[in-house]
Parts: structure tokens; C-alpha cells; sequence
């Protein structure tokens, strides 16, 4: 199942499943009226809890013993009717996906018709525009629905009633014979044509609403692909493997796209098996480079690699610290990869010349430590808890989701952090900057690199190669806008001078991951 919401573009995060009956029959038969009966209240309330935008009902058992034949709906948008036609039911079973996977491009088309409806966004409006019209007239809507097992078309027809003084959206019901699927929404496209998204994203760990690298991305591919009136998606692995990312690519690949972003190091194996099964898809590769099991790295024509200058984003964060006042600084790193490490390197770096400037050298330190995770943890809460309290006044937070331990520990002990790889300044208000890479210019740099030519693939200057982006790009920095910024003595205005001095080449910033960085501060690099 997992896999058809997938093959059609739909966050299996964003589907709720709920039973008819909560109890499994003797011998798995049918459930007899009297059980669905007993257990309505619960599917009801879970209804209500879920106020789903859409109710999708697949199997006749669901139709036949939620409301025998009739289920009601009721929510502040209005009340709805939903009445089967005949005896024939759709037959839709979960089992049946799972025992024909093997025809899995029959089953999606088929279960793409879930989507073909655009069941919210186009054919309700059309629906609420028509009632208006005739007042509270009766509407009927033929629809057609395929059987995945079978594959033969049934249909029902659709009966409404509406409270037009409520109404804002409609739900469309099918039935399940097990489950009550509760779409609330999928990836975002724009201009769907044939159910195909030309640009696909594939998500790291975390949704694309991380805050961090999947966000960035998806804002980048989603601005240009709405300017330029490209359909695109999203997909979201199963698991944290990259045997899920790649069949997740290759799902995507599947549903039409031509190209497919992928965000973070986690993609280089991924992407260096892709780039060889599919040579026509373009791949882009955000901060990583495709390699093997055995690091053997290799870039094939369809794929473009994006790296950042890191060390020039943590740079700014140390260097604005210092100027701002703090003289105790912590960094907190995920797991010692390159990119932390240069982020690290750059926070020691800016903060050293920032105290040089000052003459505090003697009173700024820094306590630097690698988590050895990209995720939240009670280790990392600890720890920042016992950084504070020993007079740490602002933690730089470097790796994915473990700002949220520092903002923990922050919030508590009213201490300071700094974010990463995207604003973070909306997470929490003890966030004083965030050390950014622009990932959104970064996707629409390379995007329109790769459609400025006649082709629709990676031009020779792209082609197997790697950029390094920074701030002669626009691609690094900190956020400037008015709700971003924190930092009283440090002003935009500086930022601004010292940020043009980085993108001019006039300030040294080195980007070795080798050897740290020699310093008149105090840098305490703990294990």
C-alpha cells in the first residue's frame, strides 16, 4: 500500500487508516451488522478527531455497514450525503495490491484515479460554483472507479446535500473493506498533465517541512517549477536506507519524472546506482557526490552536484556571535562530515577575528563537540544543559534536528542558538541567527541551468560536475529579514560590508577539514 501512495505521489504521512470494525472477525469473514454497529461511535469519532478534507471509502463491506449504504458527514464546511447506486461495489483490498505488485504500473494507473478527480482543488470548486447557482439543488456526479483486482470499472453515483451557508470544501467517499483511508493532502504540483510530475523531489530524513535540508530544497524546486509551469511532487522513502531511496527514485522515475532533486549526503550511493539505470533522468545532488559501498566516487553526464561553502556561512554566524557581545560560544556539531566540520572550522574562524578586531581575544572561548547524530536526543539535551550551566551563552546547532536539543536546553537554561542550513528564527525566539545555505537559489540556479537548454539536460559547463556555491553566488549567508534578526550591536548594515568583503575575496577563510583552524581564542574540542 505504502507503495502505491508512493507510485502516485501521495505522503503516506498524510493518509490516516482507520477500521471499520476494531476487532478481526472469526476466520476473517465479513463483518455481520450488529459488530460494525457496536464499534460506529469509534470510527466516528475518529472522524471527527482526524476533520479529514477528504474521506476516501474503498469495498463494500464499509459502504454496506457504515450507515448500511448512506455514511453522513457532518463538519463546519457542511453536510453531505453519500449514497451507493446498486449492489455493486468497489473491490479494492489492500491484499490485492500487495499480491500483484508485480503488476504494479496497472495497479498505479488504476490507483492513480484516486488523484485524477483532484477531488479538492478542481472538481468540488466546479461543484460548489453549480450549487450556488441552482440553491441547494440536487447534484448528482458520475464517477468511475476501477477495480485493482478485477480491473473492471464499477460506478457510483454521488448525492448531495449541502449547508451553503458552510460550505467551503467537499469530501469524496469511497470504501475500504478494512480501512477508512483519510487523505489530508499530498506533495504539492502545479499543471499536473497525465497524472506525470516532471521534477520530482525525494526527501532525506524528515518531511519537507523540516526546517533544514528537505525544505530548502522543496521551496527551490517548487518556485521554479510554478514559474515556469513544470509539474512537480515530492516522494518520501519508507525508511532511513538507500535501499528505499532508491526504489523511491525509481517510483518517481516511474510516474514520469525527468528529474530528480535529491537533497543531502545520504543520496550519494542512491544516486551514484541511478545515474547508470536511468541515463536520461537528470539527477541533482545536493551537497553530496555520487560514490559506491567502497567510496569510489563517479559522476555520470545525467547528474550535477551541489556543494556549499560552508565554511563561509559558519564564518558569518562566529564572527556576528562575537560582535554581538557573546564571549562564551559553544558548537554543536552532528556527525563529523565534511560539510559540519567546515561549518565548525568557519564558526571558529569568524569568532577568532571578530575577538581580534575587539582585542577580547583572552575572553572569548568556545567548547566544540560532535554528537555523532543527526537527530534529538536526551545525550544532546544533557549536554547543552551542562554547557549553559557552566556559562555557555550561545550554542551553534550543526546537524538536522538536534537544534531542537539545544533550543530545549536553550529555553530553559535562557541561553542562545544559533540555526543552520535554513532560517530557523520561526523554531524558537532564543534563535539569534541561522548560519544559511541558500538552498532554495541553489535548486532554481541549476534548474535553470538545466531547461535553458534545448534538451532538457545538464549542458557541458553541469554535465559530471560539481559546483561549489558561496557567496559569490547568493548561495551562503544569514537571514536579514526584520523577524530574523536578532543581534542587537551587530547590525544588517555590518553583515552587509562583511559579506561583501567574503564575496569580493578580501577575508581569508579556509576550508580545510584536515586540521583546525589555529586561533587566539580558546577552543575546547571535546570527545
Amino acid at each position: 500500500m505504502n507503495k502505491a501512495f508512493a507510485g502516485i505521489g501521495i505522503n503516506r504521512d498524510d493518509v490516516y487508516i482507520a477500521n471499520i470494525v476494531k476487532c478481526r472477525p472469526p476466520q476473517n469473514r465479513n463483518p455481520e451488522k450488529d459488530e460494525a454497529d457496536a464499534c460506529k461511535e469509534y470510527i466516528d469519532s475518529q472522524i471527527k478527531l482526524v476533520n479529514p478534507e477528504v474521506i476516501v471509502l474503498l469495498r463494500k463491506c464499509s459502504i454496506e455497514k457504515h450507515s448500511w449504504g448512506k455514511l453522513w458527514y457532518n463538519s463546519k464546511q457542511g453536510k453531505m450525503v453519500w449514497k451507493r447506486r446498486n449492489k455493486k461495489s468497489p473491490n479494492i483490498p489492500s491484499s490485492g495490491i500487495i499480491k500483484r505488485w508485480n503488476q504494479k504500473n496497472k495497479l498505479l494507473a488504476r490507483f492513480e484515479i484516486i488523484k485524477e478527480n483532484d477531488m479538492i482543488n478542481k472538481s468540488f470548486k466546479i461543484l460548489k460554483k453549480i450549487l450556488k447557482i441552482f440553491l441547494k439543488s440536487l447534484v448528482f456526479i458520475r464517477m468511475y472507479w476501477y477495480n485493482l483486482v478485477s480491473l473492471k470499472k464499477t460506478n457510483f453515483i454521488l448525492k448531495g446535500v449541502f449547508d451553503m451557508k458552510k460550505l467551503t470544501i467537499v469530501a469524496l467517499v469511497v470504501v475500504l473493506v478494512v480501512s477508512c483511508l483519510v487523505f489530508t493532502g499530498c506533495g504539492k504540483k502545479e499543471d499536473k498533465k497525465n497524472n506525470q510530475y516532471e521534477i520530482a523531489l525525494v526527501t532525506d530524513v524528515g518531511n519537507i517541512d523540516d526546517k533544514s535540508f528537505n525544505q530548502g530544497t522543496w521551496e527551490g524546486v517548487e518556485a521554479y517549477a510554478k514559474e515556469h509551469n513544470i509539474s512537480y511532487n515530492y516522494y518520501k522513502p519508507s525508511e532511513d536506507s538507500t535501499a528505499a531511496r532508491v526504489e523511491t527514485m525509481k517510483t518517481a522515475i516511474e510516474t514520469g519524472a525527468k528529474v530528480v532533486v535529491c537533497p543531502g549526503y545520504l543520496f550519494e550511493e542512491a544516486v551514484y546506482q541511478m545515474q547508470t539505470q536511468y541515463p536520461e533522468v537528470q539527477f541533482l545532488l545536493i551537497d553530496g557526490e555520487p560514490h559506491d559501498a567502497n567510496y569510489t566516487y563517479k559522476t555520470e553526464k545525467n547528474v550535477h552536484c551541489i556543494l556549499f561553502q560552508e565554511e563561509q556561512s559558519g564564518y558569518f554566524a562566529g564572527y556576528a556571535a562575537v560582535m554581538d557581545g557573546y564571549r562564551k560560544l559553544g558548537f554543536l556539531g552532528g556527525m563529523d562530515v565534511d560539510a559540519v566540520i567546515r561549518y565548525g572550522y568557519g564558526f571558529v574562524q569568524g569568532a577568532n577575528d571578530a575577538a581580534k578586531k575587539l582585542g577580547v581575544e583572552d575572553d572569548v572561548t568556545i567548547k566544540y563537540w560532535y554528537s555523532g547524530s543527526f537527530s534529538a536526543n536526551d545525550e544532546i539535551k544533557t549536554k547543552m544543559e551542562a554547557w549553559y550551566s557552566e556559562g555557555t551563552e550561545v550554542v551553534f546547532s550543526c546537524g538536522g534536528g538536534i537544534y531542537l536539543s539545544a533550543v530545549s536546553a536553550a529555553e530553559t537554561a535562557n541561553g542562545k542558538v544559533i540555526g543552520v542550513d535554513v532560517d530557523q528564527s520561526a523554531e524558537s525566539k532564543v534563535i539569534i541567527t541561522s548560519a544559511m545555505k541558500e538552498l532554495k537559489n541553489s535548486v532554481i540556479l541549476a534548474l535553470g541551468e538545466l531547461y535553458s537548454s534545448s534538451d532538457k539536460k545538464w549542458t557541458d559547463n553541469l554535465a559530471g560536475k560539481t559546483s561549489t556555491l558561496g557567496a559569490k553566488d547568493n548561495c551562503v549567508g544569514l537571514p536579514t529579514a526584520t523577524e530574523s534578526w536578532r543581534l542587537t550591536k551587530f547590525t544588517v548594515e555590518d553583515y552587509k560590508k562583511l559579506f561583501d568583503d567574503v564575496k569580493a575575496g578580501t577575508v581569508s577563510i579556509s576550508k580545510d577539514t584536515k586540521t583546525a583552524p589555529k586561533t587566539s581564542i580558546k577552543v575546547d574540542y571535546q570527545n
